[in-house]
């Protein structure tokens, strides 16, 4: 991701988490994602990381858990509530429920030229890549794209979360209700 579109999605991302859900903590910040943190009882931490990809204006969330308070790097695609950690992307979460929204692009025509590129180079034919979109296109689809990654958190996210904690006892009631 280009490095304004990265700057614009992480202090979006973080002022739309943190309207929606304030108890969710800075955990860790790199240049390429940010992740969140809340300690919602002694012994189960959950986690939302937005990760940019390379190469292109696109982004994903995911959304995990512990029980011991660390990251779960190597829980991915685990998402088996009972299990002590669990990682997954939060599109994989659409895709289970018929939803097809693995990632949020900023620049879909440039996703699609790289697509067509791909293809003339299997069919044998040279086409080049094509040029980045401007900024002035791009990073006002910033904003509507991330409340739409917040909305499927709220959605698909928060009831992984729901149904991790209840397997282990812990009512959550309203608590994961965005305060929006």
């Amino acid at each position: 991701m280009r490095g304004p579109v990265r700057k614009e999605l992480m202090g979006v991302f973080e002022r739309e988490l943190q309207a929606a859900w304030p108890q969710f903590e800075l955990f860790d910040s790199e240049r390429d994602s940010k992740t969140w943190s809340w300690k919602i009882a002694p012994r189960l931490q959950f986690f939302v990381t937005v990760q940019t990809l390379e190469r292109t204006d696109q982004f994903v969330v995911e959304v995990s858990w512990s029980e011991t308070g660390d990251f779960p790097w190597g829980a991915m695609g685990k998402v088996k509530v009972d299990q002590p950690q669990g990682r997954e992307i939060l599109g994989r979460l659409l895709e289970k429920s018929g939803r097809d929204e693995p990632v949020w692009d900023a620049s879909p025509d440039k996703t699609a030229g790289i697509a067509e590129q791909l293809e003339s180079l299997r069919a044998g034919e040279r086409k080049s890549i094509p040029a980045d979109e401007p900024l002035s296109q791009v990073l006002p689809r910033v904003l509507p794209l991330v409340r739409d990654a917040i909305g499927k958190l709220e959605e698909h996210g928060t009831e992984l979360f729901r149904q991790v904690a209840e397997v282990r006892g812990i009512t959550v009631g309203d608590r994961l209700k965005s305060v929006r």
